[in-house]
């Protein structure tokens, strides 16, 4: 399950089989975006080429590109799997 925004989060399972109920302890990692990542999917791809050059008058430069080529195609395996 990606989670793409910070906050609190309440995850209710239901057993609509039976009545029976049960409570669970969940545990998650959050992990640091890849540079580059704009969108932040654990790709750095044509999406992200996409979101820079939206912001290349107002925002952007060069050195943003430069960590988007860098990474280019680059995955994170623990969350996407080719």
């Amino acid at each position: 399950m990606l989670l793409t925004k910070t906050g609190d989060y309440q995850i209710t399972i239901i057993n609509q089989a039976s009545n029976d109920t049960a409570a669970y302890g969940l545990a998650f990692e959050l992990l640091e975006p890849i540079p580059g990542d704009i969108v932040v999917d654990y790709i750095v791809d044509i999406v992200d080429l996409t979101a820079v050059t939206e912001e290349w008058i107002t925002a952007a430069n060069l050195d943003d590109f430069a960590v988007l080529a860098a990474n280019w195609l680059r995955t994170d395996g623990r969350y996407v799997s080719n």
